[in-house]
């Protein structure tokens, strides 16, 4: 018996690097800015074909907003004006703002199980009609993506 537990004892220990190492790390957000980009498809799960893609290039940041300019190209091709605030919340899209934001955004630091509430209003600016949100959100799992994108940018001076 004292055997079996020494025995666990030792594998614990062995393990607990191991498990330590496996842990998964965050790397820090890189400040957003202007150029900078994503574009993303948008596929059908069951036969893989692309039915939309979006491209959103950030046109202006400053302490407060995030502008951004997008394309969806698909059925049809839509495009136009998106801010953010610095946590990827939708402040307006098009005619429709949002009061405070749309509370669709990060709230870091994430974690398995975090859960956060929002409600707020969208104002659509063409008639002034105002609905009411309400946003649930709940962080349910972690994974790691893989991308072709090889993230560079030019280093900033400051002046």
């Amino acid at each position: 018996m004292l055997r079996s537990a020494i025995f666990g004892l030792i594998a614990a220990l062995a393990a607990g690097p191991a498990l330590a190492q496996s842990a998964p790390s965050v790397a820090p957000r890189p400040e957003p800015l202007p150029g900078d980009h994503w574009t993303y498809e948008v596929r059908d799960e069951i036969a893989g074909k692309v039915s939309k893609t979006s491209t959103t290039t950030l046109t202006d940041v400053t302490p407060t907003r995030i502008d951004a300019r997008y394309t969806e190209e698909g059925a049809s091709v839509r495009s136009g004006n998106i801010t953010f605030d610095h946590s990827w919340n939708v402040i307006e899209i098009g005619p429709l703002r949002y009061s405070p934001h749309d509370g669709r955004g990060i709230q870091a630091p994430l974690a398995i199980g975090k859960t956060w509430n929002f409600q707020g209003d969208r104002i659509n600016n063409t008639n002034g009609a105002i609905d009411k949100i309400k946003v649930e959100s709940k962080v349910v799992g972690q994974e790691t993506v893989a991308t072709r994108a090889a993230h560079s940018r030019p280093s900033r001076s400051k002046h």
